[in-house]
């Protein structure tokens, strides 16, 4: 991610209300933009730290930011995604998002600083 994308950003008045905002409520922020989405979940958890939930309203933009995040091990994101192919399963193995569930809610019910994405669809 670009360093300095994410500070012009972050310098933006809407951006400062925003941050004022996390901290005394819930905040909603919509854009149609994944890396925009990205940085400002990046930006917000830069400020609070800890355990910070963010759902998505739809799938697609949820699949997105995860799916960025997904590979990398030291990322702070965790994601309770959704096997919308559950019945296709192969016995005595697991998918990818139930694994990535497992990890979340492990993650989650330890206490473990984190960024925790989901979805209102799944």
């Amino acid at each position: 991610m670009n360093e300095n994308l994410v500070k012009h950003i972050e310098s933006k008045r809407i951006t400062q209300e925003i941050l004022k905002k996390v901290g005394a409520d819930t905040v909603e922020i919509t854009t149609n933009s994944a890396e925009l989405t990205s940085i400002m979940i990046k930006i917000i958890y830069s400020k609070i730290g800890g355990k910070m939930g963010v759902i998505f309203t739809e799938n697609e933009m949820f699949d997105v930011c995860w799916k960025k995040h997904q590979q990398n091990e030291a990322s702070l994101i965790k994601a309770f995604a959704q096997n919308k192919n559950r019945e296709l399963g192969v016995e005595g193995f697991i998918s990818l998002e139930d694994e990535q569930f497992e990890t979340a809610n492990r993650s989650l019910i330890n206490n473990e600083p984190a960024i925790y994405l989901t979805s209102k669809e799944g």
